[in-house]
């Protein structure tokens, strides 16, 4: 929180991996994956209302359809929530291919 309060710049990444697999090149073995960095500027959510928008909205994706977990005010009061606005982002992948035989364990043996 202090480094959000010293400055907005920020940047997360979303990955999203895969298996690892066995191809013929370097070590023989490769990670498949794709994900993307954003860059942008955090802003503190300070209006409670949205705040709890935010929250519940981020909590519903995890309940059972139809469940509603109320968010408690003290808890709301005590909750930081930050929006991110994105300004660029780049992405990368490592997708798997003819060339790429999957592995079936998670660690390969000699």
């Amino acid at each position: 929180m202090e480094a959000l309060q010293a400055g907005p710049r920020v940047c997360f990444l979303v990955d999203e991996p895969g298996p690892q697999v066995i191809w013929e090149v370097g070590c023989g073995t490769t990670q498949i994956y794709e994900s993307v960095m954003c860059f942008g500027k955090a802003q503190f959510v300070e209006n409670i209302a949205e705040r709890r928008r935010v929250l519940e909205l981020m909590i519903s994706k995890y309940l059972p359809e139809g469940k509603h977990l109320p968010i408690l005010d003290t808890n709301l009061e005590n909750t930081t929530v930050v929006r991110i606005r994105i300004e660029w982002m780049t992405d990368k992948a490592n997708r798997i291919s003819s060339v790429h035989r999957k592995v079936s364990n998670r660690f390969l043996s000699a």
